[in-house]
């Protein structure tokens, strides 16, 4: 049976994406580059120090990488702090997974710094039990580590863990985990043939009681 629930956070708890793409527009900008908004997308689900390393690359700067990355992190702190939106359905996710017995975990490839803010927030607070960050780990999404951080602190078998995510490299990572994989595409990404790797789709957090989490 399924024992923990793991959640993404950007993209599937909260609307961050649009935040995170300010965030990169802004900073790059100081450094004389535009980026463009499809730029920004297309690094979805991947942590930021791979997302600074590509662009730093690919517009040949001469910037210490650890600097672009920790002012995209206060601009996005900043950004967070002032605009956090919940998507529709996730509080109630959270509640009712919490309320069903099972543990819950946030792992996400933003800092810890970034996942506090989420919980710690007021209203999701109360139901979540640990958190993860991926810059924790040697290795990001797709890469299974930061999801066998968590089984790890819980003591449980990966297959008594169910994962939340929004993303293709999230998705890979839950699947390489050994885990039961749930894909919440965002809207314009529900068809894509890559989700059908997952075990289950969601159109938002809203349907989460299609899952049957009691085994």
């Amino acid at each position: 049976m399924f024992t923990v629930a793991i959640f993404d956070m950007d993209g599937l708890l909260v609307d961050t994406e649009p935040l995170w793409q300010k965030a990169e527009m802004f900073v790059f900008r100081e450094f004389g580059v535009k980026l463009t908004v499809e730029e920004c997308k297309s690094f979805k689900g991947i942590r930021i120090d791979k997302v600074v390393e590509n662009f730093v690359k690919k517009y040949s700067l001469s910037v210490q990488k650890d600097i672009v990355i920790e002012k995209i992190i206060n601009k996005m702190y900043e950004l967070m702090n002032r605009e956090l939106r919940f998507l529709p359905g996730a509080i109630e996710a959270l509640r009712y997974v919490k309320l069903l017995g099972l543990k819950v975990a946030i792992a996400s490839s933003s800092s810890i710094r970034l996942i506090k803010i989420v919980a710690e927030n007021p209203q999701v607070k109360a139901f979540i039990d640990f958190i993860r960050s991926g810059q924790e780990e040697k290795r990001s999404k797709p890469a299974p580590d930061i999801f066998l951080s968590v089984v790890k602190h819980f003591n449980i078998s990966p297959s008594n863990a169910i994962v939340f995510e929004d993303s293709i490299p999230g998705i890979k990572a839950a699947k390489a985990a050994g885990m039961t994989a749930v894909a919440v595409p965002a809207s314009e990404e529900y068809n894509s043939p890559e989700f059908d790797i997952a075990d289950f789709k969601l159109r938002s957090l809203e349907e989460i009681q299609k899952i049957q989490l009691l085994r």
